[in-house]
């Protein structure tokens, strides 16, 4: 599925009915959408892609933004500092985790070109103030430690930290390629145009034309896939992700204009 960076639209641009495949046959796919992407000029800045050992149905990605925030930690420090309650202390270093990936969250999520923060588009002109504390954060994020003294990165539980860890510098070496220079294009980067639930709710639609079926068969995804290429998409909040902003479909007009 191809988003547009600089504006609303997202389109997928082909499907492959597989039984499991190798990293060479997907790589080969893969190059083959970016060279058909290129003869029609579009450009492609980001390349986003799922995980390898878990499927993404085993996270519900909207709870763990709930979990992970900022009211949390502040719940947290009202119960160790003002209530004093015993079995609240010493939780100084989880306060310092939560609001350190909630910060990491908001900034490989921001999606309104008009708010503030770390939740604000990503510009030349508030480099400045997010770029300093986001290369703290990874260094803090580099140095997380499990129980045994082993870094997280070094784990069985890595996935999730290096994803974001990686997620976070491609993003910063983005803007500085993309964004900075004064002759750009790109404005500003949105960094939820980068996430993968643009192509999680375009499958949400897809089983909700099938019943809520989580496995259709092949006419049955091709007759959905074909439908929702011609602007009969339904919005769904029964997927693993939420709709997030206005992102659509890119459809064509049957009218002669």
């Amino acid at each position: 599925m191809v988003v547009a960076l600089d504006d609303n639209w997202k389109l997928p641009i082909g499907y492959f009915l597989i039984d499991g495949i190798d990293s060479e046959t997907s790589s080969g796919l893969v190059k083959t959408a970016l060279i058909k992407l290129h003869e029609i000029g579009v450009k492609v800045l980001s390349l986003t892609l799922d995980g390898t050992i878990l499927p993404k149905m085993k996270m519900k990605v909207n709870l763990a933004a709930q979990t992970l925030s900022q009211s949390v930690a502040d719940a947290l420090e009202f119960c160790m500092n003002d209530l004093k309650l015993p079995e609240f202390q010493g939780c100084e270093a989880t306060i310092r985790f939560i609001r350190s990936i909630d910060i990491l969250f908001d900034f490989l999520n921001s999606r309104n070109p008009y708010d503030q923060g770390y939740k604000a588009p990503l510009r030349r002109e508030n480099e400045h103030i997010w770029r300093p504390r986001i290369e703290q954060l990874l260094i803090y994020s580099s140095t997380l430690k499990n129980e045994n003294r082993v870094l997280l990165f070094q784990t069985r539980r890595k996935m999730g930290f290096l994803g974001m860890y990686s997620a976070a510098q491609a993003v910063i070496k983005m803007c500085g390629n993309y964004v900075k220079p004064h002759n750009s294009q790109l404005r500003y980067l949105l960094t939820y145009k980068l996430s993968q639930d643009h192509l999680e709710l375009f499958f949400c639609a897809i089983r909700a034309r099938g019943g809520w079926c989580p496995n259709p068969h092949s006419s049955q995804f091709s007759s959905a896939y074909k439908k929702l290429l011609i602007h009969q998409e339904i919005a769904s909040s029964n997927g693993n992700v939420e709709m997030q902003d206005n992102t659509t479909i890119l459809t064509v007009s049957s009218s002669t204009q």
